[in-house]
């Protein structure tokens, strides 16, 4: 048996160029993401013969059948009918937190489970073709709107600037700060389970619709993405982030009606007047996991006041990316 640990992503700047209806029409992509310590935990094994069924899958159902096409999972259903995987298998999907909450847990499961599947069939793989692979699942075979950030950022790992350009290319590269730095922009990003899990897919949708008519909000987007970089490579001081996140947060919202709303906007307020200096709604938005920056000497009492309502999750940065281990 393998377990495979796909790591959940916090995507801090960007987010909306990454789609390729905007980068392979309008202008580049570039975002800048990160991974952290909470994962997708996938365990795969071919199922021994003696057993009445010949797949068995475990997520928030038990499946146990006997042809692919009866698998209800729906990555797992295309990706093994695509790979047109002939011997018994079992899978089984744990996650550290909750799905469709903004922390890119679909592409984090595609990933693990390409990454596993080819393991097993002892298939050499790169990561870019991982990578290129679930795209071509998650946005052909399942037919799901969205951006490539969350595939490129998941499979590689760490804090990585990401550009995406005409032709369906792109570019990653890992941002590498001193341990100094990189443990100061830890301790000031603050992550907190805002609301239930919502599903993206009407959001990306009306997202991807709306390029044309918000052009210019999609290019404030991108030169703030350019300015958080500066800030992140040069000797800037590193508070600018927060002041970016709140900027870009504030476009972000302009893009359609279904990213935030009242509720949100009073926590994000409210949270402003103890402390944070910037933040967002991780992922499409509406509602899952709320990111803050905060400073360092803040943060404590920041994490009291704003716990009495809200969940806090502690986390650290991870650069591992997609990895096997075998037991």
């Amino acid at each position: 048996m393998i377990t495979v640990k796909t790591p959940y992503r916090i995507s801090l700047f960007g987010g909306g160029t990454d789609f390729p209806e905007w980068f392979n029409n309008y202008s580049n992509g570039q975002v800048i993401s990160a991974t952290i310590n909470k994962y997708c935990n996938i365990s795969l094994r071919y199922l021994p013969p003696f057993f009445p069924h010949k797949y068995r899958i475990i997520w928030s159902k038990v499946e146990t059948v006997n042809f692919i096409k009866k698998i209800k999972h729906p990555v797992i259903n295309k990706v093994l009918e695509f790979y047109n995987e002939k011997e018994g298998l079992e899978i089984s999907h744990l996650g550290d937190l909750p799905a469709r909450s903004g922390i890119g847990s679909s592409s984090s499961f595609t990933v693990g489970l390409l990454a596993g599947l080819n393991f097993l069939q002892k298939n050499k793989i790169s990561k870019n073709e991982i990578i290129k692979r679930s795209i071509f699942v998650e946005r052909k075979l399942l037919n799901e709107s969205g951006g490539w950030q969350d595939q490129v950022i998941t499979a590689l790992g760490g804090l990585r600037y990401t550009s995406f350009k005409n032709k369906n290319k792109f570019f990653s590269k890992k941002i590498n700060l001193s341990l100094s730095k990189l443990k100061k922009l830890e301790d000031s990003l603050i992550l907190f389970y805002y609301g239930k899990p919502r599903t993206s897919s009407k959001i990306q949708v009306e997202l991807k619709n709306n390029f044309s008519k918000k052009k210019k909000e999609f290019e404030k987007i991108l030169k703030i993405t350019e300015r958080a970089k500066k800030v992140l490579y040069n000797n800037r001081e590193l508070d600018e982030i927060g002041v970016l996140l709140d900027e870009s947060w504030r476009i972000k919202k302009s893009l359609t009606d279904k990213i935030s709303n009242r509720k949100v906007d009073e926590f994000y307020d409210f949270s402003k007047s103890k402390g944070a200096i910037g933040g967002k709604l991780l992922g499409a938005g509406g509602s899952g996991f709320m990111l803050f920056y905060v400073k360092k000497n803040n943060k404590k009492n920041f994490i009291k006041k704003i716990s009495k309502y809200h969940l806090h999750i502690p986390f650290s940065f991870e650069d591992k990316g997609v990895h096997i281990q075998e037991s």
